[in-house]
């Protein structure tokens, strides 16, 4: 059975395109199906109407010409082969037509070369897509992956107040507990439920490209110390320590206008990464300084190190530097926190060690008039 092949021919001449389809149908067997254009509209119309396997084209008509019908192929944005076949056409001109997208020339004179050439080129057009596909099925697995990753990243940060929700159930379950305490634990959930509401939003806002800022005063040694205790409660039945220590030079004020979740989020995230940092115990030591004119915030552990091989890549979505449990987008979420701030994050690592990430904010990046709350959208930068 002869095999089917659909050509465009552009052509101004009947009996030449007639002359190319018998070539076809003697030389190679093939059962063809053509139509001829010489102009660019009905070329574009003609592409868009059918399903070709190959363009052949003249290389200069009264009113177009190959180079301009190369033109409308890209514009179609089709992956065919384009076939000049041309009774007079130079080696300068040939050469430059293939510069511009042609797969190859056949002089008119020399038809035996056509039937090869569209063979040659219908191979490596399949090669082509098929590498398309291959191409494709692995964006799919790697959206796939980052999903997964994603998932992961929300499940791993959403364990901190999972657990804090946990402890005060248990404690709450005693029949005995007076009152107040009851009352306290109730609240400390309400708190944490929002966290996790907060958190989930935080990643969302991560992946749209954008991080809103809403900020108001807040006693940042009083923020630091309640947010190392509730992180402290996780680490039962582990052998990680959680260290909390402030400096104030100057006499400053410990009150500052930052978005109290999105730097609770740092700190939380710096936290579990130094905890998984610590695979076989150790101490993690928070630190905040505070001056007139800048924040410092250090969380520093006494682990391995971070390795040298992602050091360059850290602050990378889905770069861990614990290797088994990191968040993935943690610190990637933290350095676009800080920036939204107005403020940057670094770290230093030494190898057996152990590591200090280091959160320098401007004291006054963010101001507002009678403490009301600010409210700014930030763009993230790619």
């Amino acid at each position: 059975m002869s095999q089917k092949l659909s050509v465009l021919i552009v052509e101004d001449s009947e009996s030449d395109a007639a002359l190319l389809v018998r070539q076809l149908e003697r030389a190679g067997g093939y059962e063809v199906y053509h139509e001829r254009v010489e102009t660019a509209d009905c070329m574009r119309k003609v592409l868009q109407q059918g399903s070709w396997d190959v363009i052949l084209s003249d290389y200069k008509m009264p009113q177009f010409s190959a180079p301009l019908a190369l033109d409308v192929l890209k514009e179609s944005e089709l992956d065919l082969p384009f076939i000049v076949v041309s009774g007079s056409i130079g080696e300068e001109i040939a050469v430059a037509t293939m510069k511009a997208g042609s797969h190859d020339y056949v002089m008119k004179d020399h038809m035996a070369r056509l039937v090869p050439a569209i063979e040659r080129e219908l191979r490596e057009a399949r090669m082509r897509a098929s590498h398309r596909e291959a191409e494709k099925r692995l964006r799919v697995t790697e959206r796939l992956r980052a999903v997964g990753e994603m998932a992961a990243s929300i499940i791993h940060d959403l364990k901190t107040p999972m657990q804090a929700v946990l402890t005060a159930t248990e404690v709450l379950s005693q029949h005995d507990l007076p009152g107040e305490m009851r009352a306290n634990h109730c609240r400390d959930i309400n708190e944490q439920v929002r966290r996790m509401v907060s958190l989930t939003q935080q990643v969302l806002e991560f992946v749209k490209g954008e991080i809103r800022i809403s900020a108001s005063m807040i006693d940042l040694i009083r923020f630091c110390d309640d947010t190392v205790n509730s992180f402290r409660a996780t680490l039962s039945g582990t052998s990680v320590t959680v260290n909390f220590s402030y400096m104030l030079n100057g006499g400053v004020s410990p009150s500052v206008i930052l978005d109290s979740e999105k730097i609770w989020r740092v700190l939380i995230n710096l936290m579990n990464n130094a905890r998984d940092a610590l695979q076989y115990g150790g101490e993690i030591n928070v630190r905040l300084m505070m001056n007139r004119e800048i924040i410092r915030l250090e969380v520093a552990d006494n682990g391995q190190g971070i390795p040298e091989m992602i050091r360059n890549r850290i602050f990378e979505p889905f770069v861990s530097e614990g290797g088994i449990k990191g968040t993935g987008l943690g610190l990637a979420i933290v350095q676009q926190i800080v920036k939204a701030h107005g403020g940057t994050v670094t770290f230093e690592t030494a190898e057996g060690k152990g590591t200090t990430f280091i959160v320098t904010l401007p004291r006054v990046a963010l101001k507002s008039a009678n403490h009301t709350p600010i409210d700014v959208v930030h763009a993230l930068q790619g």
